[in-house]
């Protein structure tokens, strides 16, 4: 039960701080939406989506984790190359190891049911 609490908070706070971020970009107008802030919440809502899989192991989660992680990385890079024009290598290992925690936890939780 505390791995459900765990996984459920890290996902939460993770995917609420990327809309935020997106939200609250500095790059651009904050009032428009661009193509990287639409990736970003909507891979971010799915990835928050996906704590819904605690409840009950369904394909869909999976792939809402799957397809939310993924866009928040492809965001990522393009906004590196947006903003900075350049990869910010240690930006994404960040965003990679906070993303194989979610995938470790996920697994974790509804394989040892």
């Amino acid at each position: 039960m505390l791995y459900k609490i765990i996984y459920i908070m890290i996902v939460t706070v993770y995917s609420f701080l990327l809309i935020f971020a997106s939200l609250k970009s500095s790059g651009d107008n904050a009032s428009s939406l661009t193509k990287e802030k639409i990736l970003m919440i909507t891979g971010s809502v799915l990835t928050l989506l996906s704590s819904l899989a605690i409840l009950k192991l369904y394909l869909p989660y999976v792939i809402f984790l799957s397809l939310g992680l993924i866009l928040i990385h492809i965001t990522s890079v393009l906004n590196g190359f947006k903003l900075h024009g350049k990869l910010n290598l240690s930006h994404h290992i960040v965003k990679f190891v906070i993303s194989g925690v979610i995938i470790f936890f996920f697994c974790y939780i509804n394989l040892s049911q």
